[in-house]
């Protein structure tokens, strides 16, 4: 049995542009669907109907995470000749997601009489910032206007608040019959004879300020058989190759391999192998610390492009003063940076946003890793001076109070009140349930420092600098026997999840203590305890 958590819908995606919509290929305005490029949802209803009535979906699947294919059949309805019979007509919706969407519709009818209908398409498009599509709740600002060119079967609807701007435009092309545009709705006045089929495709063209997002010149199939570009044909070159005698695990790698690469943000000015990984479709399709960080980590041995676009772009943004309306301190690396209205005006924090204490210390341990990975000195001494805030950022603002271990609070009013991978605003808890007030020292956060401090230990001996390697050791071997003494919770033979502002053990059963073991953080006596703990039946709830 198929469990479905909310409604089932179709997404296909390609670097910063996606699609959702529902299975019958409809986009409904109050929901979380639409065509959306850099945090603006370009198109926020689509309805196609055949003589004002609703199609009848037989099957719609994504064919790859660019691609998806909707079939249709018609319900019955009435003509000037007469009554057409229920699925005498085909609908074959294919759309294909590059940085703008084609679509394209064949309509083939499969009755023994000739059918004149009409196929009419609804467009509309709020603009909405996907922070508040994500809320439903939208705020009119700024004006809408849609325009019509006939000669050129365009339908352009732009919006405008000051100088922020964004346009959708809707081409048609390879149109046996003249469209027209009437009452919000595209309309093709179509005949049919029997066994006979009409075609179109359509372009959803997205612009901004900056940009113009156009939809490749690729039919379906086309784009289907070739892998949609060469981006996608080298990223299957380029990365590791397993086979196995499991055809099962063959599959499984081979589907995975697909899954990343549809994650990758490519149009930074970037080597044709070095990518930033997208936080996740569709609502994170955009540069994140901790979520780039820790994909970049778990697929070195796929390919170290990742890590590499990760690191240079989180670089580019290492904050360089205090500014507490984006939680940022000099040294900081970002949570999130996002591109929509909300942003650009200054409405929300993510211009970049910095509330996350993790991202400094795993900054520093993907590098090492990536350095590891590569053999390449030189990336190193690249990110000496990162290095060195990062370090800084960890001692003078990653310990709030001075005790030796790391805290987080939120100074942004609008900003995130959990900084780490357990981001959700009642997710650091006591066992009783209630919440556990700021600053919070979080098990984990003392494993990564550890583990930062360890790996530029080694580093800094590359750079010859073998006193400050030591010194580094000796912070790191601190922090882990005092990490021992205060987070060991001898009543229930577990670390803590957390200290709370009077530094007290949180005993809370959680899996993060499992990052603590990755970390190294951990005793090797205690190691035992804590993964048995783990793997107990209640923890896979």
């Amino acid at each position: 049995m198929r469990v479905n958590v909310g409604s089932a819908v179709l997404t296909i995606n390609h670097s910063r542009t996606f699609m959702v919509s529902d299975l019958c290929g409809n986009i409904s305005h109050d929901s979380q669907q639409g065509i959306f490029s850099d945090d603006t949802r370009f198109l926020s209803h689509y309805t196609c109907y055949i003589n004002g009535q609703n199609w009848i979906r037989l099957s719609s699947t994504n064919t790859t995470y660019y691609a998806a294919r909707i079939y249709l059949t018609n319900p019955v309805f009435s003509t000037q000749d007469g009554s057409v019979p229920k699925g005498s007509l085909s609908l074959i919706i294919s759309r294909v997601a590059s940085d703008g969407i084609r679509e394209e519709l064949e309509l083939t009818n499969y009755g023994l009489k000739k059918v004149s209908l009409n196929l009419e398409i609804t467009l509309r498009s709020d603009f909405a910032d996907i922070f508040e599509v994500e809320l439903q709740n939208l705020t009119r600002r700024g004006h809408i206007e849609t325009r019509w060119n006939r000669e050129q079967s365009t339908l352009a609807t732009t919006y405008s608040n000051g100088d922020f701007f964004r346009c959708l435009s809707y081409s048609i092309n390879n149109c046996s019959v003249q469209p027209h545009y009437g009452n919000g709705r595209i309309i093709f006045e179509i005949t049919l004879e029997p066994g006979e089929s009409w075609k179109t495709y359509c372009n959803y063209t997205l612009s901004d300020n900056e940009h113009t997002r156009k939809p490749l010149d690729l039919s379906y199939q086309e784009a289907f058989e070739t892998g949609l570009n060469q981006n996608h044909s080298k990223w299957r070159e380029m990365v590791t190759h397993i086979t196995s005698s499991n055809e099962d695990f063959n599959r499984l790698y081979s589907q995975s391999i697909e899954d990343l690469g549809a994650l990758r943000l490519y149009d930074y000015e970037f080597k044709e192998d070095t990518w930033i990984p997208a936080a996740g479709v569709p609502k994170y399709v955009t540069l994140f610390g901790r979520d780039s960080l820790t994909v970049s980590l778990q697929n070195m041995i796929i390919h170290p492009g990742f890590a590499k676009g990760t690191l240079e772009k989180l670089a580019q943004f290492q904050a360089t003063e205090c500014d507490d309306w984006r939680d940022a301190q000099p040294g900081k690396i970002l949570h999130e940076i996002r591109m929509g209205e909300l942003s650009y005006f200054n409405k929300i924090p993510h211009s970049p946003y910095y509330g996350a204490a993790d991202t400094a210390p795993l900054f520093l341990i993907t590098l090492h890793e990536t350095w590891k990975w590569v053999g390449d000195d030189s990336l190193l001494k690249e990110y000496r001076d990162v290095i060195l805030r990062c370090l800084e950022w960890i001692d003078k603002y990653g310990d709030l109070d001075g005790d030796g271990f790391q805290e987080y609070q939120k100074r942004s009013q609008d900003g995130i009140e959990n900084q780490a991978w357990k981001d959700s605003g009642d997710a650091i808890v006591y066992s009783d349930g209630s919440q556990v007030e700021a600053p919070k020292a979080l098990c984990e956060l003392q494993g990564y420092v550890f583990d930062a401090w360890m790996r530029m230990s080694e580093v800094f001996e590359i750079f010859g600098e073998s006193y400050f390697a030591a010194e580094l050791r000796g912070k790191a071997a601190k922090l882990q026997s005092r990490f021992e003494e205060k987070f060991w919770c001898e009543d229930n033979d577990f670390y803590a999840f957390c200290l709370d502002p009077e530094k007290k053990p949180v005993n809370t059963i959680a899996s993060n203590p499992g990052y603590c073991l990755w970390s190294g953080i951990i005793s090797q006596e205690r190691a035992k305890k804590v993964v048995k703990r783990l793997l107990q039946p209640d923890m896979w709830r």
